[in-house]
């Protein structure tokens, strides 16, 4: 697929390959990628880098486990290794279903400038 389908920013075209590689040597045989979303301003809250083209999905839900499970987890996990060895760390992040087991998917989004929190990060943070 390329960047002209999923209208996705030049940054995020370099995981497409990575993506495709990581897949193709981990997922089960016969695994097509399908890609759910790139730049689209439904379904993505406010700060979603979706909009500017920054983030996809990955849709999981075919997968034997029905990407809630060991096999959907390992390739995240194994995805973002990936992309921080070729591209670098902390450039790209990785998201194992962060819409819940109801929205299996992985999310895969360019770290663009500063980087917001994560849910939960600042629980129990106080300014001294």
């Amino acid at each position: 697929m390329d960047r002209n389908e999923l209208w996705l920013d030049a940054a995020m075209d370099l995981t497409l390959p990575i993506i495709d590689q990581v897949f193709g040597q981990y997922a089960p045989k016969g695994f097509k990628v399908e890609f759910t979303a790139g730049k689209e301003w439904f379904q993505h809250g406010k700060r979603s880098r979706h909009h500017s083209g920054n983030a996809l999905d990955i849709r999981t839900r075919t997968l034997p486990d029905g990407g809630v499970g060991p096999i959907s987890a390992k390739l995240a996990t194994l995805l973002q290794a990936a992309l921080d060895a070729r591209l670098g760390p902390n450039k790209y992040k990785v998201l194992y279903n962060d819409q819940g087991p109801k929205q299996p998917h992985i999310h895969v989004q360019y770290q663009k400038g500063g980087r917001w929190p994560e849910p939960g990060e600042l629980r129990g943070s106080r300014r001294a």
